[in-house]
């Protein structure tokens, strides 16, 4: 059996089991999305806090999301409110995404056919003999 916790993001990480004959009687893989509890969990950068300034107040929701693909729309929203910067729109734009979740986050649940409803979060798994907290 081969056991392998990869970074996927920020967020996520992707823990893959693959099944060996002697185990399971044929070779397969399982995987699933483990989720941390809080996303980046990153300080704001300069960079980024200029984006908010620019973009927050008229552009589209979507918009923002992809210039700042790391940040869900509910970090967006508190970071623009503590910069004291207002929104005059209510356009979504192109797609639309839970509050709760970075566009990258969502990339990536859409490209392994996992909804994030569906992901493990705080997992402990053996690895080893040594225990590791998702």
């Amino acid at each position: 059996m081969d056991v392998v916790l990869e970074p996927l993001s920020d967020r996520l990480m992707k823990l893959t089991i693959v099944w060996h004959p002697v185990l399971a009687g044929e070779e397969y893989t399982e995987f699933t999305i483990l989720e941390k509890a809080q996303g980046s969990g990153t300080n704001w950068s300069e960079g980024e806090n200029a984006i908010l300034q620019e973009m927050y107040p008229q552009m589209q929701r979507s918009d923002i999301l992809i210039a700042l693909p790391r940040r869900s729309w509910a970090a967006i929203k508190a970071r623009s409110q503590a910069l004291g910067v207002s929104r005059f729109t209510y356009a979504t734009g192109k797609f639309h995404i839970p509050d709760t979740l970075a566009l990258e986050d969502w990339a990536i649940s859409q490209e392994c056919g996992i909804e994030p409803g569906e992901w493990t979060s705080e997992a402990v798994v053996n690895l080893n003999g040594s225990m590791i907290q998702a």
